[in-house]
């Protein structure tokens, strides 16, 4: 029992530090990102701020990263189905 406590520490450990990827970190972002959103920030200024601190990432893989991270958040398209099931539903349509 105690290795499986020993485990689950380093797990916990390793979430707590700053994600390695990109991506992971504006997901881990997001939040706060909708936040300032809300609060009448601009997504300009908010990637400004963030590669002020060090993210080395251009604006456009920002917006569509978090675009990507929003989408994935909300698990479904439009339609409400889950977006790879629409995609797939009009590949077939269309063959």
């Amino acid at each position: 029992m105690s290795m499986l406590k020993d485990y689950r520490s380093s797990i916990e450990e390793l979430t707590a530090t700053t994600p390695k990827k990109k991506a992971a970190l504006i997901r881990s972002l997001l939040p706060t990102i909708e936040a300032a959103l809300r609060s009448g920030q601009t997504l300009k200024d908010i990637w400004e701020t963030l590669r002020n601190q060090g993210l080395n990432i251009g604006y456009h893989v920002f917006q569509m990263t978090l675009w990507r991270a929003r989408r994935s958040k909300s698990g479904t398209a439009p339609g409400g189905c889950p977006s790879r099931f629409r995609t797939r539903y009009r590949a077939l349509r269309r063959a």
